[in-house]
């Protein structure tokens, strides 16, 4: 039993971590709830038919049109930091393309910006990088030898709705005045005006794939851990092993425990005096077992935390949903699961013991 309860707490331990760990690296590509409607064939000529789909799905509901710059190019906010394209490495930022109803969405209300968007101006979600009212852009043109530049255009900072989605958003003219031409490769159905429900998403799945194969449904819901069969198997498990370590202290306890029976019922005890004996024998034996198993499933549990800390760094932009982590454990002890471990299955063996405990003693004469 004791054994059994160390593997289970260690499995506690270690599952939970893993959860936080993904929790706090996670980084979202959307704004939490929204739906977005991706093109993934680079030519953009599928879209009207997605939108039509779309807006069939879900009659009512306004889309948000974001762009990308196509021709070969493309347009990017550079960190300050960066003196070329060759020192930035991973710092490039979340650069998206569109009108006033992005940044609706990317700041969850009616911004005073929008007229600066308007005007033609990137409205940049970063603090720091705009100086003076402008900021760096760097731009790739060409598609067989894409050729780079940097620029300095008009900016705005404003604060956004999520840190992380969205670190600048380029009008539409802006980036067709840098010789590219924006292409409509997303729609999203912003989660302020709208929130998809399980059977909306379904109907918009069903009509972008009568559509084209070359698309992606996506709602951002955050970190999604998918079911893991093998971890349930060996939690089960383990859970059976608890269990059957449980009942089985339990019946050599009511086994060990018929003598002191014996002389309770020598003496007049009643019935349900002999039964509490029983079940506060299981208990007890139950209660050392499994606590003792539960102190023991620390370390394990916590070396295994440790050891499995992967040592990467955490990516400041892009649009990719990979988990980073930064080198450093997140341990996270399950209290509540490991408190009802310990005073849950005790209790559940003194109530097992006092129900099969015979309450009919047969009184036997001491042997001289």
């Amino acid at each position: 039993m004791g054994g059994a309860t160390a593997a289970l707490t260690a499995l506690l331990i270690v599952r939970t971590s893993d959860d936080a760990r993904l929790t706090e690296f996670y980084q979202p590509r959307q704004v939490y709830g929204a739906l977005t409607i991706g093109a993934m064939s680079g030519t953009g000529e599928e879209m009207p038919l997605l939108r039509e789909a779309a807006a069939k799905a879900v009659p009512g509901v306004s889309l948000v049109e974001v762009y990308t710059g196509v021709d070969g190019g493309s347009a990017e906010v550079m960190p300050l930091s960066c003196g070329d394209e060759e020192d930035c490495g991973d710092g490039y930022w979340d650069t998206r393309i569109g009108g006033q109803d992005v940044l609706r969405y990317l700041t969850g209300r009616e911004d005073p910006a929008a007229a600066a968007l308007a005007a033609g101006k990137a409205v940049v979600f970063r603090p720091g990088a705009v100086r003076e009212g402008m900021v760096t852009l760097g731009v790739w043109k060409g598609e067989d030898e894409p050729r780079f530049q940097r620029t300095s255009v008009p900016a705005i900072e404003v604060k956004p709705l999520q840190p992380g989605v969205g670190d600048a958003l380029l009008p539409v003219r802006l980036v067709e005045d840098l010789g590219l031409r924006p292409l409509l490769t997303q729609l999203v159905i912003d989660p302020a005006r709208h929130r998809v429900t399980v059977a909306e998403e379904e109907r918009i799945r069903q009509g972008v794939a009568a559509v084209t194969s070359l698309a992606e449904v996506r709602v951002e819901r955050g970190p999604e851990r998918p079911v893991d069969i093998v971890f349930l198997l060996v939690f089960a498990g383990a859970i059976i092993l608890v269990l059957g370590g449980t009942f089985a202290a339990t019946g050599l306890a009511a086994a060990d425990s018929r003598p002191d029976i014996a002389t309770l019922a020598a003496i007049g005890a009643a019935p349900g005096i002999r039964r509490l004996v029983t079940m506060g024998q299981a208990w007890f034996i139950a209660a050392t077992g499994v606590t003792l198993g539960a102190a023991v499933g620390f370390v394990p549990g916590l070396a295994k935390v440790w050891e499995s800390t992967p040592d990467l760094v955490r990516v400041t932009g892009g649009t990719s949903d990979d988990v980073v982590a930064s080198g450093s454990a997140i341990i996270v002890i399950p209290w509540l699961a490991l408190a009802a471990l310990v005073v849950l299955l005790p209790l559940l063996a003194g109530l097992v013991a006092g129900a099969f405990a015979r309450a009919p003693v047969m009184v036997t004469r001491r042997a001289r």
